[in-house]
């Protein structure tokens, strides 16, 4: 447009056409695009995830296909969207809403992850290349992370919420841990201290001395592993599961129900053992407390001993043991029995269940516990041994202290016997003196073969001669005969060692040196039944210290009650010799403690090992006996067996082999344990047990007489079949019934007792002289006589006959005929009343006699020697026994004259001649007499039973000598013969010899001449072991290899060989 003003000019823009820029363009629909892509990938991504997600839950697994198909229909849908633009974008992540948004898809989705990663991981394991990765491997583990994969899918939804992620447990060796723990700090201990004999010093290296040491750095090492302590619950967690996997069929499929029942039942069992196991070390820890305060009472009350220090010491040791074991046990009964559960203790556990985790957790930490303690304890043991050393040598003190016992020994030895070499020369004296008397009396006189013809009944000077007539033994049958030897035996050698170790345990129990557990031993040594005292040993049980000391008190109480009862049964057992090596066993641990020196100085500990190697003989008898007896009897029941199946074999083609063993067995059964082996008693039992052996058998026995029975049991025994209409099958000559056991059983016992062969027939104990009729039995009595020296009141004669005068003068003999008896007539039954009468011999004669003796014993020095003689048995009784008295003829004309109202001369002469002859028999009940020493050693002895079945051998196993003992008649009572070898300085053998003979002047002393062989091999020994030391120390090959040639140990253990 023009203007017209002036001095501006027009202006004309000049006209471009419209350029875009299409490089900005290009960028923006870039970023378009790389919106679009991106979120494009982002929802391709997620749906790839969701739809590849590995899931565990299986109603996951179906959720997740259900949302999968919706998940497509939706995308179809917004799949025309522009998705460069957010909205566009938020309305597209809405399809995949209901899957992220479901939180027990999304836990699944990541525990399934995580699982399969570490599970992958943990597999890798096996195969690494580094060592210590692959130590970590262990199938426990696995198995562990695909258990709780597992359970996370058997769980319901909501429970798989609280479950946290799936980790593996490394293995860790815990024992070699522990082993490298001690061989890093360089855990070891060396002791030189003396044994109890005080002969050796020995030095201990390691071993039992670590142990304390070694079991308080292990515990403390797993209190501070975590490591070890999940590899425990790890292992505990398995068993739970692998249980409830395995026995979920018993509850209907259910998994968790099993489980549970897995929890109660193994909660219960832990309890229980939480409980019991504080209880014992709390008892243990509290023992060995009162063990050391006995040991310092005996200090200083100034009951001191050698083996004190060395034993002060172990409890030590053992203190600090139990206390660490008791405080881990407080601590595991306090994690398992807390105030929660207190309640549930007293019976059925709900409170546990309540919450189940917390079960879980306590049940797998507790056996966690246990099998850590286990592992601890054998690292312990492990590696206590791994480098243990017990060297022995000699003790120079204690040899010193040795060779000055022995010497003061064989002094004493000489001075002993020197005064039995002037004793054994006074009595010769005497004995001469009485020899001379008689044959100038004419009452004894010489043999042809220049023997000294006495009078008949003093049996000589034998100590222990059998009489081989019978006159005073008592008939009664095989099995009775068995019986009352084994009681005599008993009687005369148990009461006092059982006595006195009832005793030593019974002190131990009221000075509480007994733990719970070693009392409940010793009770079931004596009840093997005792429910008490199982249930400490194998169940366990709250309390039970005050419960077995109850019930031990109650087993002393029925000891004081009728100890000879309860004597008699515990040795016919067994059982006491049982008892007596768990005392044993507890004395050598305890050897420095006032019991066990008690226990080492009792002598008559030792005749209880004595009367075991005689119990071990009879119990040859008896078992050959009872083989001998089964085999004959089975043998005669198939031959009636086989009488049957003649008859009828299809009726009773069922009685096996099986049948016949099972009515043998029945009838061996109720003879040796219910009749306890006596015929008699088996008798009794017949009705009831006829009754058992025809139903095994299906048949019965008859008689085909009903008089005596014969000789051949064959020939009247009739089997009773079930079939009575066949003609022949038997009926027709029953003219009684007869029994299995007092026909059948019976005749097949007389037919073996009759055998007098004893490699066929029944066989008597070898305790008393017997004598044999069929299956009558005759026990010979045994009768000892000595020489009574006047005037010497040490004398053993001397004091047999002051103790039998008081006896007799203190004795009413005017009871029962049957019982008390005085006549010139010996030990024989009367058999008319005339007999009875006829006694040779007026109570107030004989009673006057005896006074007058009394009264001249030890202080007339004219009494001229005489004669006492016992008897076990008297009248043909077992019950009775006797003391007979040989006086000198002038006591027993004095006292006779003197009485005397004149009279017949020849008729007073008769009647002195015949009591100086025939000697004062009185008979009495064998109570009466005990007390005699003469009386009481006409029993034998153990080794004197031995002996009588032949030598005894032993060998030292060491190889310092043997000996053996052997009877001897002619010789003197026993003789033995020990070598003994001395180890010389160039390794060679000098032989030592050793002789003894024990005759009628030495008395009964074998069990000591045996003691004494024992102790010179101790010696031996002590001295051989010093000599090999110095030899080994000089390096001289030659006499070392000479020694190991001498002296190695024999291969074969300490034994007693008895000759057959």
């Amino acid at each position: 447009m023009a203007t017209y003003l002036q001095g501006v000019t027009d202006y004309i823009p000049d006209y471009q056409p419209f350029q875009p820029d299409l490089n900005f363009y290009g960028n923006v629909m870039q970023t378009k695009q790389t919106q679009y892509d991106t979120n494009w990938q982002s929802l391709n991504n997620l749906y790839g995830q969701l739809y590849g997600a590995d899931l565990t839950h299986d109603l996951n697994i179906k959720k997740k296909d259900e949302l999968l198909k919706q998940i497509d229909f939706n995308l179809k849908r917004v799949s025309g969207l522009d998705l460069s633009l957010e909205q566009n974008v938020t309305q597209a992540m809405q399809v995949f809403k209901p899957f992220y948004e479901d939180k027990y898809l999304m836990k699944d989705m990541a525990y399934t992850k995580n699982w399969k990663n570490t599970y992958n991981s943990a597999n890798a394991l096996k195969n690494s290349q580094d060592e210590k990765q692959r130590k970590q491997w262990w199938g426990t583990g696995i198995q562990g992370l695909e258990l709780r994969r597992q359970m996370f899918k058997d769980s319901d939804l909501e429970g798989t919420l609280n479950m946290s992620n799936a980790q593996y447990t490394p293995f860790v060796n815990a024992v070699q841990e522990y082993m490298d723990l001690a061989k890093k700090f360089n855990v070891g201990s060396v002791s030189q201290l003396p044994d109890q004999s005080g002969l050796y010093l020995v030095r201990k290296k390691n071993g039992e001395l670590i142990l304390p040491t070694l079991q308080n750095m292990f515990l403390a090492e797993y209190a501070n592993r975590p490591d070890i302590q999940d590899m425990y619950r790890e292992s505990a967690f398995v068993e739970r599961m692998n249980y409830a996997n395995q026995n979920a069929s018993k509850y209907g499929g259910n998994k968790l129900e099993a489980e549970k029942q897995y929890i109660k039942e193994k909660y219960d069992w832990l309890k229980n053992y939480a409980s019991d196991k504080n209880v014992k070390a709390q008892d243990d820890l509290s023992t060995t407390k009162s063990l050391q305060g006995n040991l310092e009472k005996d200090v200083n009350n100034g009951n001191v001993n050698p083996q004190q220090n060395n034993y002060g010491k172990s409890l030590e040791d053992l203190f600090a043991v139990n206390t660490t074991v008791a405080d881990n046990a407080q601590k595991l009964n306090n994690q398992i029995n807390d105030k929660q559960s207190t309640s549930a203790a007293q019976g059925y556990d709900e409170d546990i269940l309540g919450d189940i985790e917390l079960a879980r957790l306590k049940v797998d930490a507790g056996f966690a516990s246990v099998r850590a303690e286990q592992d601890i304890m054998k690292a312990s043991g492990n590696y206590a041994t791994l480098n243990q050393e017990i060297e022995y040598k000699a003790n120079p003190v204690g040899l010193e202290f040795l060779r000055d016992k022995h010497a003061r020994s064989r002094q004493r030895q000489a001075h002993t016997d020197r005064e039995s070499e002037i004793d054994r020369a006074n009595q010769a004296k005497m004995y001469q003196k009485a020899v001379d008397y008689n044959v100038k009396k004419g009452y004894w006189g010489f043999t042809k073969d220049g023997q000294l013809n006495t009078n008949p009944q003093s049996q000589g000077f034998n100590i222990n001669l059998v009489t081989p007539d019978g006159t005073t033994a008592e008939e009664m049958s095989l099995d009775a005969a068995n019986k009352y030897m084994r009681d005599q035996m008993i009687s005369q050698n148990a009461t006092e060692p059982v006595n006195n170790l009832m005793k030593f345990i019974n002190n131990g129990v009221t000075s509480d040196s007994f733990t719970a557990a070693q009392l409940a031993q010793f009770v079931l040594k004596l009840n093997p039944s005792e429910p008490t005292a199982k249930r400490i040993l194998k169940e366990g049980s709250k309390n039970y210290k005050p419960d077995i000391i109850k019930v031990w008190n109650q087993i002393w109480s029925g000891y004081k009650a009728d100890p000879n009862k309860f004597t008699s049964e515990k040795v016919n057992s067994g059982q006491i010799y049982n008892v007596n090596n768990l005392m044993q066993s507890w004395t050598a641990q305890h050897s420095g403690s006032g019991l066990a020196q008690e226990y080492f100085k009792d002598q008559s500990m030792i005749k209880l090992d004595q009367l075991s190697r005689v119990d071990d003989a009879m119990n040859v008898v008896r078992n050959n006996n009872y083989d001998k007896i089964k085999n004959k009897f089975t043998q005669d029941l198939n031959y009636i067996v086989n009488n049957v199946k003649t008859k009828d074999p299809e009726a009773y083609k069922n009685i096996n082999d099986a049948k016949i063993q099972q009515a043998v067995n029945l009838m061996m059964s109720k003879y040796a344990l219910d009749s306890h082996g006596n015929t008699d008693e088996f008798k009794a039992m017949a009705p009831e047990v006829d009754a058992q052996i025809s139903s095994i058998l299906g048949f019965s026995v008859g008689k085909s007489t009903n008089q005596k029975a014969e000789s051949k049991w064959y020939n009247y025994i009739v089997p009773l079949t079930t079939l009575p209409r066949i003609l022949g099958d038997g009926r027709e000559n029953v003219k009684d019934k007869a029994s299995w056991v007092a026909d059948v059983f019976d005749n097949s016992f007389e037919e073996l007792a009759k055998d007098m062969n004893p490699e066929s027939g029944l066989q008597t104990y070898p305790i008393s002289g017997t004598q044999r009729s069929g299956n009558k039995v005759a026990l010979a009595a045994e009768t000892g006589t000595t020489l009574v020296a006047p005037g010497i009141a040490w004398d053993p004669g001397n004091q047999s006959a002051s103790q039998m005068f008081s006896t007799i003068l203190s004795t009413n003999w005017n009871q029962d005929k049957n019982k008390f008896r005085i006549s010139t007539n010996g030990n024989k039954l009367p058999g008319s009343d005339d007999d009875w009468e006829n006694t040779g011999v007026t109570q107030n004669e004989a009673t006057a006699i005896v006074r007058e003796l009394q009264g001249r014993l030890n202080s007339d020095p004219e009494l001229k020697p005489f004669m006492v003689h016992a008897t076990t048995m008297a009248m043909e009784s077992t019950k009775l026994g006797s003391m007979k008295l040989t006086a000198p003829r002038d006591v027993i004309e004095k006292v006779i004259k003197g009485m005397s109202d004149g009279g017949d001369e020849k008729a007073l002469k008769n009647k002195i001649d015949a009591i100086y002859q025939n000697g004062i028999t009185f008979i009495a009940p064998k109570n009466i007499w005990d007390s005699n020493p003469l009386f009481s050693k006409q029993f034998p002895t153990p080794t004197e039973v031995l002996l009588r079945q032949g030598p005894i051998k032993y060998s030292d196993p060491a190889g310092n000598g043997k000996y053996t003992i052997e009877k001897t008649p002619g010789v003197g009572d026993y003789s033995g013969v020990g070598e003994f070898y001395e180890m010389m300085p160039d390794g060679s053998k000098n032989t030592h010899y050793k002789y003894f003979a024990v005759d009628v002047k030495s008395g009964r002393e074998i069990e000591g001449k045996e003691q004494n062989m024992n102790s010179i091999l101790n010696q031996a020994a002590a001295m051989n072991f010093e000599m090999f030391r110095r030899i080994h120390q000089t390096g001289d090959q030659k006499a070392i290899s000479n020694a190991q040639q001498n002296f190695s140990a024999i291969t074969n253990n300490p034994f007693w060989q008895y000759n057959k």
